[in-house]
C-alpha cells in the first residue's frame, strides 16, 4: 500500500507543474500615435508610438507600463486590402493583428476612417488571448489605438485530469486502508 500512495505521490508531482497553466491576458491598453493615412495604408511617424498614460486595465497594467515605446513592428500597415498578419511589441505584450476593417464615415462634415478588428496577445507567463481593437483617423494627424484582451472560457487539459484523477485514487486508497483496519 506504501508503494501505491509512493507512485500516486510521483504522478501528482509530475503532474502539478503541467497543469498550472497561465494566466488569460485580460483588460484593455491603449497606444498613442501620429500617422498619415493615404486611403490603403497607414503610416505611423517614427517615435510616436507611445502607450497612454493611465489608460491600461488589468492584466494589460502589468504588462504595458505608461508611455512605453512600441519596440518592434511595421512603421505601416496596408488595411486595403489586409495580409495577415502584422505584429508589434511594447514593453512585455506582442500584439499580432490578425484582421483588420476600415470604414470610411463623415461626421459632422469631417471625413473619418474607424478601423477595427482582431488581434492575439501574447506575453511570457500568459496565455495567448485573442482580442479586439479599434481606432479611427482624421485622415492625417493624432491617433489614439485601443485594445481589449478577452479571456477564453479556461478548457482543462489532459494533465488536469490526470492529477485529479490520481488525488481521488489516492483518497480511495486511502479509504481502504482504513476500512481493512
Amino acid at each position: 500500500m506504501r508503494k501505491l500512495l509512493s507512485a500516486l505521490t510521483l504522478v501528482a508531482a509530475i503532474a502539478a507543474p503541467a497543469a498550472l497553466h497561465a494566466t488569460p491576458i485580460s483588460g484593455q491598453f491603449s497606444i498613442d500615435s501620429t500617422v498619415t493615412n493615404n486611403g490603403s495604408t497607414l503610416t505611423f511617424l517614427p517615435g510616436t508610438i507611445r502607450t497612454g498614460i493611465g489608460t491600461q486595465l488589468d492584466t494589460f497594467k502589468l504588462l504595458v507600463p505608461d508611455n512605453t515605446p512600441v519596440t518592434a513592428g511595421p512603421m505601416s500597415i496596408t488595411f486595403d486590402p489586409y495580409s495577415c498578419c502584422s505584429s508589434f511589441t511594447v514593453g512585455s505584450l506582442t500584439t499580432t493583428i490578425d484582421s483588420i476593417t476600415a470604414t470610411n464615415l463623415v461626421i459632422g462634415g469631417v471625413p473619418v476612417t474607424v478601423f477595427g478588428g482582431t488581434a492575439d496577445f501574447t506575453a511570457p507567463g500568459f496565455d495567448r488571448t485573442m482580442g479586439t481593437f479599434g481606432f479611427s483617423t482624421q485622415g492625417n494627424g493624432p491617433v489614439t489605438f485601443s485594445a481589449t484582451g478577452t479571456a477564453n472560457s479556461p478548457v482543462p487539459e489532459p494533465s488536469t485530469f490526470t492529477l485529479l484523477g490520481s488525488g481521488l485514487l489516492g483518497l480511495a486508497g486511502m479509504a481502504k486502508k482504513k476500512l481493512l483496519a
